[in-house]
């Protein structure tokens, strides 16, 4: 009896005459159907969407995996396999697979945390994993970049794609600016309803037109099926709107929407701009500039505030966020008292 056909792969592909198979995204026919080579060239399919891509790369992995597991349980001599020895190739089939799977979960613990990569090559940290278990080595940096980096990657997009194909109404944002090396970057999220990252394009040479930018968002919206699309969210600059707008003639069905946060900072920002209130802002910055520069004035304020309930250090605003204006301002009232004891001491 054959083996049963994996209708995970199967479902991409027509059957065609004298046992041949044709891929239905690009038409691409072999003479005669192999699991392995179509599933690569699901892989491979220029046509092929990120989310289809990413679940098939899974599935080599796991038939990987299973054909690694069944290798290890023969010898590699043609002598006779014991039922001892067949046991301790279980056992250490089993405990590969144990040893993978931590190495995973401490990989994937580095990478959320933001610890650096490093970390596995201090005499401290191998020293502690020796003496937690012997037999567990730690991966190396070389792995973690590379091996782990993109199994971790290729398991959270995939379940970050079932979540969204599995939604009925989403919501698309996005957002763009220069990078330190003055590259373009736009970010796309999608809500549903709560915001998700799903891709960052660098737009490299290509001008922000409006045409441009609804090519890109439309990509995005078909990975996901474009009708589910209920609402596009960007910031107000023309065109971006305009943008939306080429997405509506195509999608009668998508509401076009300005960012809320965007127009606030905005508003915020003019009434920064008043002169009553640049002049009061400009008072209270230069005080906490006096103060910060001045590695005397710091250590004595620092001590007037011992005797004080507030911590709060100063804190100097930004010029892209009028709310660091607040929180400056805060930071200034809350260590009035030690400003008082700062100017009688000094």
């Amino acid at each position: 009896m054959g083996r049963p056909k994996d209708l995970r792969i199967w479902e991409h592909y027509r059957t065609l005459p004298n046992k041949s198979v044709s891929c239905k995204l690009c038409n691409k026919v072999y003479k005669f159907s192999n699991a392995a080579k179509m599933l690569q060239h699901l892989i491979t399919c220029p046509k092929s969407p990120e989310t289809l891509k990413d679940s098939m790369k899974l599935i080599k992995d796991s038939s990987s995996k299973t054909k690694m597991s069944g290798l290890s349980e023969i010898e590699t001599n043609d002598s006779f396999i014991s039922p001892s020895s067949s046991a301790n190739t279980t056992i250490n089939a089993e405990f590969q697979d144990t040893d993978d799977h931590i190495k995973t979960e401490l990989a994937r613990a580095i990478f959320v945390t933001g610890t650096p990569l490093s970390m596995v090559q201090h005499p401290l940290w191998i020293q502690f994993f020796e003496k937690l278990q012997p037999k567990f080595k730690i991966p190396s940096r070389k792995a973690l970049a590379t091996k782990y980096l993109d199994k971790i990657y290729r398991e959270m997009r995939f379940e970050l794609n079932e979540e969204l194909n599995a939604c009925s109404y989403l919501h698309l944002q996005c957002d763009g600016w220069s990078n330190l090396r003055n590259e373009g970057i736009i970010n796309f999220l999608i809500s549903k309803p709560q915001p998700a990252y799903v891709k960052s394009l660098n737009t490299e040479s290509n001008p922000h037109t409006s045409e441009y930018l609804s090519q890109e968002v439309e990509k995005v919206m078909k990975v996901y099926g474009a009708n589910k699309f209920l609402v596009l969210i960007g910031d107000n600059a023309r065109n971006i709107q305009k943008a939306f707008e080429l997405t509506k003639l195509k999608y009668p069905h998508v509401v076009p929407l300005g960012c809320c946060a965007h127009i606030l900072n905005l508003l915020c920002q003019d009434i920064v701009k008043i002169q009553e209130v640049t002049v009061f802002i400009m008072q209270a910055i230069n005080i906490i500039k006096t103060v910060k520069r001045s590695q005397r004035l710091s250590s004595l304020l620092i001590k007037s505030r011992q005797g004080e309930d507030s911590t709060q250090t100063l804190k100097l605003p930004c010029a892209t966020r009028w709310g660091s204006h607040v929180t400056s301002l805060k930071s200034l009232k809350a260590n009035k008292i030690a400003y008082y004891l700062l100017l009688i001491n000094s």
